[in-house]
């Protein structure tokens, strides 16, 4: 992160420069508070999720297996692929989990159908069903924020 620097700029002065004019610029905008949650990881991984999908079934309240009580939810996820057939539509189902003393439930009212930004970590867990090991892989979600409309496309602005 660079401390005083406008990514504004930094544009400006890429796009201005007959050297570098007609390279791509992506500036990514984050809270300070979050690039410091992620620490010093060196060589022992990162364990993020990021997710904005709709809430594709009714919610339910569960205990998990060390006694938290935690909402549960299936978060559906869309997107278009282009193949060689045209455009396709993949959807996938991710199993969310939200501890309940977790302060977004506090703040945000959530039903089916609603469309969410999802923050978490990936978790695996291991269950015997009819005597064979299975898994099953879940998003303990850690931020909900409310998605109330989609950005209009005319705001939507492609850097070349």
């Amino acid at each position: 992160m660079l401390d005083g620097i406008n990514g504004g700029e930094i544009r400006a002065h890429i796009k201005n420069d007959n050297t570098t004019c007609n390279l791509p610029v992506v500036i990514v905008s984050a809270y300070g508070k979050m690039i410091q949650s992620l620490g010093t990881y060196a060589n022992t991984g990162l364990n993020k999720a990021f997710l904005i999908g709709h809430i594709d079934r009714e919610l339910r309240w569960h205990f998990s297996s060390d006694k938290k009580k935690q909402l549960c939810f299936i978060s559906r996820t869309t997107e278009i692929i282009n193949a060689a057939k045209g455009d396709m539509e993949h959807v996938e189902y991710h199993h969310i989990k939200v501890n309940d003393d977790n302060e977004c439930l506090n703040r945000l009212k959530l039903n089916k159908g609603q469309l969410l930004y999802i923050q978490g970590k990936v978790q695996t867990h291991s269950f015997v069903d009819a005597k064979i090991k299975r898994y099953k892989t879940e998003i303990l979600a850690l931020q909900l924020v409310d998605i109330i409309a989609p950005v209009p496309v005319a705001t939507v602005s492609v850097l070349p």
